[in-house]
């Protein structure tokens, strides 16, 4: 159809951005610090923070390449490169351990809603019971 296909990206996605003269590099999206608000260009950017670097930078959501879709062809090109794994490895792990929070977020909430529906049926049996 000719369309080009812009992705959403949001808060806490992985993504590779690209910089003049460097390779796509594995970044994720955040929220700016205010002390780098004044290098927004548009208020349709997204800050990202690049893995390996703690540098940060603002990108289009057009600028930006999802993560696992490119992972597998940017690794192929760059992988030779060091601090390119080094940043892709730091990556994974990030994704890795917000994985792991939301399983515990999710654990915690069932456990809520259990805790919830035990107190409920004591206040069924108690009424009952008077």
């Amino acid at each position: 159809n000719g369309k080009v296909q812009t992705m959403s990206f949001k808060l806490g996605d992985l993504v590779f951005a690209t910089v003049p003269t460097y390779p796509p590099w594995p970044a994720k999206v955040v929220e700016a610090p205010d002390h780098i608000l004044h290098e927004r260009k548009s208020k349709n950017q997204l800050c990202v923070l690049f893995f390996g670097e703690e540098n940060f930078g603002f990108f289009l959501p057009k600028e930006l390449e999802d993560f696992e879709k490119k992972k597998e062809a940017h690794t192929k090109k760059y992988g030779k490169k060091k601090d390119f794994m080094r940043a892709l490895k730091e990556a994974e792990e990030d994704s890795q351990a917000d994985a792991a929070e939301g399983d515990e977020e999710q654990q915690a909430e069932e456990e809520e809603v259990q805790v919830e529906a035990d107190a409920d049926a004591k206040e069924e049996k108690e009424e009952k019971e008077e």
